[in-house]
């Protein structure tokens, strides 16, 4: 009350006024510097917010076949946002490079949904696995990541034990993919005697000597170039693939981990 009265007893009644409008207005301005961000808690899918399409348009492409599940400690939503971005600068193109199913274009077309007959037939592919794996014997310039990729599936298939693992079962992979998904007795190799030859002809085509391995697949760095080229074996042909889906989620996770942290 007192201080009310010392302020009436200064000020006169308009000066009160512009004194009380201007401390309200200071309020207002500074309580949301000092307010924090609304929290998000808990682990969350992450998922990014770029769609991808494959040289045919059409439906977007799943990303890597998998989910990354992204788990914070209490923080804003800005961070959260910037989290969401490095997904789209890291998870869109890596999964581009590592997928040995789609074609990508290396540029993209007007609009990626429905690119036109001309775009299809004149833009370039991007050198990713699945183009590797179509352009057998050829020496093809690729980008550091697969070439990193590469490498390390490489390693693995040299140093693993009993073979197991090794980057070379493509094949091998689509032809089990279908009977495990429908899973039917009589196309199951044990019962059947001509999935079981042709299960034979396809194990036949897969290098295991570090010597084999090495012809198979060469990987060269040149003034900070990366090449590589991927050799049948065995009178393989076309019959010969190569799959590292495991190795490219497993790398894919510790890139955006790092990135992340």
């Amino acid at each position: 009350m007192k201080l009310i009265k010392w302020i009436f007893s200064k000020f006169s009644a308009i000066e009160v006024i512009v004194l009380m409008i201007s401390i309200t207005i200071s309020t207002f301005l500074i309580i949301p510097v000092f307010t924090p961000q609304t929290k998000v808690e808990g682990a969350q899918i992450i998922m990014p917010t770029v769609d991808v399409y494959n040289t045919e348009g059409g439906r977007p492409v799943p990303l890597f076949d998998t989910y990354f599940f992204i788990k914070y400690e209490e923080t804003s939503e800005r961070e959260l946002d910037a989290v969401k971005n490095a997904v789209n600068d890291y998870l869109v193109p890596y999964h581009k490079l590592f997928d040995r199913h789609n074609d990508y274009f290396a540029v993209d077309p007007v609009n990626p949904k429905f690119p036109t007959d001309d775009e299809k037939a004149n833009l370039p592919l991007l050198h990713n696995l699945k183009y590797i794996n179509d352009h057998m014997g050829e020496e093809i310039e690729i980008e550091k990541p697969l070439y990193d990729l590469l490498s390390i599936s490489k390693t693995y298939s040299t140093t693993t034990k009993n073979n197991a693992f090794n980057m070379f079962i493509g094949g091998v992979y689509d032809f089990w993919k279908p009977i495990i998904n429908t899973y039917n007795a009589s196309q199951d190799p044990l019962n059947n005697g001509g999935q079981k030859s042709k299960l034979e002809e396809l194990v036949s085509y897969i290098p295991l000597t570090n010597e084999d391995i090495d012809q198979t697949l060469v990987l060269k760095n040149i003034d900070d170039k990366y090449y590589v080229t991927f050799n049948e074996f065995n009178n393989s042909g076309t019959k010969l693939s190569i799959s590292v889906g495991a190795v490219a989620k497993g790398m894919m996770t510790d890139i955006l981990k790092d990135t992340l942290v």
